[in-house]
């Protein structure tokens, strides 16, 4: 798929009037435009995925800015021994703390880092929600061009039987010629097609 800037792709949106008109699908009744892409934002698979990759680097931003936190670990040695180190009377327990101290400007770096990883994964769903606003406002274009082709061609149809019903009760009544009949026909069997 081509990749149009941003801003191409929002004013192309904006530029759909809100007046076009509703379609109406088998199952479910008319839609409009609002509808489509609100249906396409909401359930659209790579946009909530993108959603979520988003949220993630939200927090990994958050958590970058905070010291490293404190290790604390515990060893016991001689626990249930043998002959004199018997029981738990020998036992020996060993508990460390240990803090990591970052020098320099480790955490603002690291901070800076992911950072600019959540504006990343902020830019690419904006980027994402606009090209899909896009792809849906152009089906949802062709479905209506689609659907208002196929009420003209059945009006068409409508026409064509009507004319060619007039030309035989005219052709009845001795006021036109076969070959006007024969057009008729020929016209209702082209619409029909």
């Amino acid at each position: 798929m081509k990749h149009h800037s941003l801003s191409l792709i929002l004013s192309t949106v904006l530029l759909i009037p809100a007046t076009l008109p509703s379609v109406a699908l088998a199952e479910e009744g008319p839609h409009t435009l609002d509808d489509a892409l609100a249906r396409a934002l909401a359930n659209h698979p790579r946009l909530l995925a993108q959603g979520a990759r988003e949220e993630a680097a939200a927090a990994l931003a958050e958590q970058a800015g905070y010291r490293p936190n404190p290790e604390v670990s515990v060893t016991l040695e001689n626990f249930a021994g043998t002959g004199a180190a018997r029981g738990i009377d020998a036992l020996e327990g060993t508990v460390e703390l240990s803090q990591k101290i970052e020098r320099g400007a480790k955490r603002a770096h690291r901070a800076a880092v992911a950072e600019q990883d959540r504006a990343t994964a902020a830019a690419e769903t904006a980027a994402f929600r606009a090209e899909l606003l896009g792809a849906t406002a152009r089906a949802y274009i062709a479905t209506v061009a689609a659907a208002q082709r196929a009420n003209l061609a059945r009006e068409l149809v409508a026409l064509a039987r009507a004319a060619h019903d007039d030309a035989g009760k005219r052709r009845a009544a001795g006021a036109a010629s076969a070959v006007e009949t024969a057009r008729a026909a020929a016209a209702q069997a082209t619409a029909e097609a």
